[in-house]
């Protein structure tokens, strides 16, 4: 698989490696840290994914400008705040990757400030984007530095118009100099807030700080593994 950012995004450092290779390497990886440990265990093959693309549910993007002062979205180079154009990402959903190209355009049409970090001026930080895939369901986070948000009711029709699936839409407000995206306010813009998935034959409502598995197919597989059962070792006697 190609990518032309991939040596600058650093999201997919092994693009290169053929996705039975992935594994093996994952799996002797681990049995180092199980020998290291002094265990007796041997680690079996990893059980990889179905798909290696486009499973990503949860997806946190930067916005910039490029050299004609165009806005542009995309994720971080490692360790770093420089926003990499990572455009039609295929870790993603194809739905998710069409609302952040119609996002981004909306954001420069409606001339809303970026947030830089260097000066600590500008509105817009962060937009973060969870996706339920059984239910296609979307939830788009805006983060902003302030509480006024300008156009915020434009920017929600317009993204209700074209993506039903878009049940719910917040703004969280950080004003803080830190990495960490979320901070405790949060105001709701449409929507109550959350979005609802499946998995394991469960229904899984969740808000955007909910922890979630990012890979929800693999999620099945870890909850469906750990189920089998294991013969037990201590027989518990029930006293008279």
């Amino acid at each position: 698989m190609n990518c032309p950012v991939a040596k600058l995004c650093g999201g997919c450092e092994m693009l290169k490696v053929s996705y039975a290779k992935q594994g093996e390497l994952k799996r002797e990886n681990v049995q180092k840290l199980i020998d290291d440990a002094k265990l007796k265990i041997t680690v079996q093959p990893v059980r990889m994914a179905e798909s290696a693309i486009g499973y990503r549910n949860k997806v946190i993007y930067g916005f910039a400008k490029d050299k004609d002062k165009k806005v542009f979205s995309g994720l971080y180079a490692p360790n770093s705040h420089k926003v990499i154009n990572t455009k039609n990402c295929r870790m993603q959903p194809d739905l998710v990757n069409e609302i952040l190209e119609e996002l981004t355009r909306l954001v420069e049409s409606m001339k809303i400030q970026l947030y830089s970090p260097k000066t600590g001026t500008g509105l817009l930080r962060h937009v973060l984007i969870r996706y339920a895939k059984a239910t296609d369901e979307v939830m788009v986070v805006f983060v902003t530095s302030t509480r006024d948000f300008p156009s915020r009711k434009n920017m929600v029709k317009a993204l209700r118009d074209k993506f039903p699936q878009i049940k719910t839409i917040l703004q969280n407000i950080n004003p803080r100099d830190t990495s960490i995206v979320l901070q405790d306010q949060t105001i709701v813009l449409y929507g109550n807030g959350t979005i609802t998935d499946e998995l394991a034959g469960l229904k899984i409502t969740f808000t955007a700080s909910s922890f979630y598995q990012i890979n929800h197919d693999q999620c099945e597989e870890l909850y469906t593994v750990s189920k089998k059962p294991a013969k037990p070792s201590i027989r518990l006697v029930r006293p008279d």
